[in-house]
């Protein structure tokens, strides 16, 4: 079986400590490299070998999401998989919008960072249930009613063509 090659892009203290984990506890996972940047050099080469990378929403914040538009232009067979802080359902449809596969609260990492990085890999769309959960709540709350109507009439609609 392939490993499945990443690159853990964090300007953060604990990334060490999560990487080592990240491996420890996932054998079919190989750590390319731990940049603090994207800007850091060797860090672009080692995306060249990458085929899943998990960027920090700190290092979003400190390089823009320009960077990370860049890397996914420059590698396309490169998915990318964002880290963020706190629970931001703007910064997680906008991530995913812009090209990145998966987004996932960074408290999360120690026990799905594995996973996700599986799915992600396999061409899967990696939303941690909690996010995914109250983005649902919250589109239902404001669309009420009329979401459920227009549910219908979609599913009726897309029936027609199967």
């Amino acid at each position: 079986m392939k490993k499945i090659t990443v690159t853990f892009v964090s300007c953060r203290d604990s990334a060490q400590l999560d990487c080592s984990e990240l491996v420890a506890d996932n054998p079919d996972i190989d750590l390319i490299a731990n940049p603090s940047s994207l800007t850091q050099q060797g860090a672009w080469l080692a995306l060249a070998l990458t085929d899943v990378v998990v960027i920090d929403e700190d290092v979003i914040r400190q390089e823009g999401f320009e960077a990370v538009r860049m890397l996914l232009a420059g590698y396309p067979q490169l998915r990318c998989l964002i880290t963020i802080n706190k629970y931001n359902e703007n910064k997680m449809i906008w991530a995913i919008m812009q090209g990145a596969r998966g987004v996932m609260l960074h408290d999360e990492v120690d026990l799905l960072l594995g996973k996700a990085i599986r799915r992600v890999n396999q061409g899967e769309i990696w939303l941690s249930r909690g996010l995914l959960e109250t983005l649902r709540d919250k589109l239902a709350v404001e669309e009420g009613a009329n979401h459920i109507q227009r549910k219908s009439v979609a599913i009726a609609d897309w029936r027609r063509w199967h």
